[in-house]
C-alpha cells in the first residue's frame, strides 16, 4: 500500500536532493526499530503495520523521486544511459538486499530459538 502509494506521487511534487537522502537514512532507522523488535518482542501485535506501510512509503518515495530527479538533471543526450545505470543500480541494490536478509533472518531465527 505504502509503496504504491509513493510511487503515484511523482507528478504531485519535486522533493529536493537533500530531502531525497534523508529517506533512506529514515528507512534504516526503520530497518534498525523493526529488527530490534523482532528480537525483543516489545511490540508484538497488529500496530506494527502502521510503521511498515511508512517503510513503503519511503522506499516508493525514493524510487519515484529519484529517478524523476535524475531525469530532470541529466542533459537529454545522456538521460537514457543515466536511466538504464540507475535501473540497473537499483535491480543490483534490491539483489545485494535480498541476499543479506536471508542471513538477517537466519540471525533473528536464532536469537528466538527458531530452527529453519
Amino acid at each position: 500500500l505504502g509503496v504504491f502509494i509513493s510511487r503515484s506521487s511523482g507528478m504531485l511534487f519535486t522533493p529536493s536532493l537533500r530531502v531525497l537522502w534523508l529517506l533512506p537514512v529514515l528507512q534504516c532507522l526503520l530497518f534498525t526499530f523493526f529488527t530490534i523488535d523482532a528480537i525483543s518482542h516489545f511490540w508484538y501485535d497488529y500496530g506494527l503495520c502502521a510503521p511498515a506501510v511508512v517503510v513503503g512509503l519511503l522506499g516508493g518515495g525514493v524510487y519515484v523521486h529519484g529517478f524523476k530527479l535524475l531525469s530532470q538533471a541529466t542533459k537529454p543526450a545522456l538521460r537514457e544511459l543515466a536511466m538504464s545505470s540507475a535501473s540497473v543500480s537499483a535491480d543490483a541494490g534490491l539483489m545485494l538486499g535480498s541476499l543479506a536478509s536471508i542471513y538477517i533472518q537466519q540471525w533473528i531465527y536464532a536469537e528466538n530459538d527458531i530452527d529453519d
